[in-house]
């Protein structure tokens, strides 16, 4: 019953296209009965229709594993399913990384001029830089104004936590290295650490014949070995051009991904790199980013920067970029 219940909700949830509360459900209804061919299919399907192949590509061999153990036999839609996720994953690897993503940089940055200025200084003798502010402050607009500001050009990375994946282990580093490194990149880095990190992007076994995930390893040495991975991969980067990291919405990212940065922090990473700068929206503070600030390294290293709110004319100037005119006193009051 609790498992036909679940199913309905999931249901429901996708008829008014909110796939993500419906894979939700979902998941509580395969672990209700985790051999029902439908709803994983279902799941299957509707990570797919969200754009996360990777995670799709996961999740069926996460569940073509649990099959074989148990002594079951996948149906064909679901076998080919899967080969066509990884299909998809073997032409979907970017050429080149992305610049940018974001709906707000063609803003004018308007009073930040001094932030600017110390954050250049920042990325020239390596850092960590802790940029708060309430939402709408205009941090990833400054970060945005930093990077093209910067001569010569870094190489920029870009990760994004968000509230329904905190706690997904690794989403954030998972979607970076997804959609920022480029195939010539994935291809020079050694199998060792390829296989290391296939365990968050499956979809490296398509790229690159041969990688695959380590098997028969504890909790413990898998994630230490990601993080020595993440770290080789940033290394080879590093090489050719400083690296400016930029974790945003860090409020919302996951103890693991919080891990991964205090590792490479330790290492001396950023201090010879580059610069790690992470957004925080003051108002939505987790305990979790607390505690990854008081990490004695952390604290030492740490530059604090935070965005005061626009004053009546920084509003005014930003009123008037929206509409196009000099706006009214009182919209701008």
């Amino acid at each position: 019953v609790l498992q036909r219940v679940l199913v309905r909700l999931a249901e429901h949830s996708a008829l008014t296209g909110d796939l993500e509360t419906a894979l939700q459900w979902m998941y509580q209804a395969t672990e209700v009965e985790p051999f029902n061919d439908e709803n994983h299919l279902r799941a299957l399907l509707w990570l797919r229709d969200l754009g996360r192949r990777g995670d799709a590509l996961k999740y069926f061999q996460q569940m073509k594993a649990d099959y074989e153990r148990d002594g079951y036999r996948l149906p064909e839609d679901i076998l080919q399913l899967g080969a066509d996720l990884q299909e998809e994953a073997a032409h979907c690897a970017v050429d080149e990384p992305p610049i940018w993503r974001s709906g707000t940089l063609h803003v004018p940055l308007v009073g930040r001029d001094d932030l600017l200025g110390q954050l250049k200084l920042s990325f020239q003798r390596g850092a960590v830089v802790l940029l708060s502010g309430e939402a709408g402050s205009g941090k990833s607009r400054l970060v945005h104004e930093l990077f093209q500001s910067l001569e010569p050009a870094p190489r920029l990375l870009v990760a994004l936590g968000r509230a329904p994946e905190t706690d997904l282990p690794f989403q954030p580093l998972a979607d970076m290295l997804r959609t920022n490194i480029s195939l010539l990149e994935w291809k020079r880095l050694g199998d060792p650490w390829a296989n290391w990190l296939t365990l968050l992007l499956p979809e490296l076994s398509a790229l690159r014949p041969g990688v695959e995930p380590p098997e028969n390893v504890q909790p413990v040495e898998v994630r230490q070995n990601i993080y020595e991975a993440l770290r080789h991969l940033l290394l080879q980067i590093a090489h050719q051009q400083r690296v400016l990291f930029f974790l945003e919405d860090a409020q919302w990212c996951d103890e693991a991904t919080l891990g991964a940065l205090t590792y490479l922090v330790e290492r001396d990473f950023f201090k010879d790199h580059g610069l790690l700068v992470i957004a925080v929206r003051t108002e939505d503070c987790k305990k979790r980013l607390e505690s990854f600030f008081r990490h004695p390294r952390l604290s030492a290293m740490a530059e604090n920067v935070r965005l005061p709110l626009f004053n009546r004319e920084q509003v005014a100037a930003l009123v008037q970029f929206a509409l196009g005119e000099t706006p009214p006193a009182e919209l701008v009051d």
